[in-house]
C-alpha cells in the first residue's frame, strides 16, 4: 500500500455519513447559539429556526466549520487509525484533502 492510498483509505473508512451529519448538527447548533446570543437576531424560541434557514443563510460558515469538525474527529481517532493500518506513514496535507473530498461527497447538498 502506497502513502497516497493510505490517506484515501483512512478517509473512506473513518469519514462516514453518520460522522458528517453529526458534525453538521453540531455546527448548526453552534451557529444557532451564536445567533441567539443577540449578535444578529432576537430569537425567543430556537425551535422556530429551521436547520435549512441556518444552512442557507450561513453556508460559508457551515461548510468551513463542518470540514473542520470532521477533520478534528479524524485526528481524535488516531489510535484507531494506527491499529487499523499498522503504524502507517501519513501525509497530513493529503489526508486533509481526502477527508474534505469524502465529506463533500457525503453532504453534496452543501457544496
Amino acid at each position: 500500500m502506497t502513502t497516497e492510498n493510505v490517506e484515501a483509505s483512512v478517509a473512506k473508512e473513518f469519514v462516514t455519513e453518520t460522522i458528517v451529519y453529526k458534525a453538521l448538527t453540531r455546527v448548526v447548533n453552534d451557529l444557532l447559539n451564536d445567533l441567539t446570543d443577540g449578535e444578529r437576531f432576537e430569537i425567543v424560541n430556537t425551535a422556530q429556526v429551521p436547520r435549512e434557514y441556518i444552512v442557507a443563510n450561513f453556508r460559508g460558515k457551515v461548510v468551513e466549520n463542518l470540514i473542520g469538525q470532521v477533520w478534528v474527529g479524524i485526528l481524535n481517532e488516531q489510535h484507531a487509525i494506527v491499529e487499523c493500518f499498522k503504524t502507517p506513514t501519513i501525509d497530513f496535507k493529503e489526508l486533509r484533502a481526502q477527508v474534505t473530498r469524502v465529506t463533500k461527497s457525503l453532504a453534496p447538498e452543501l457544496f
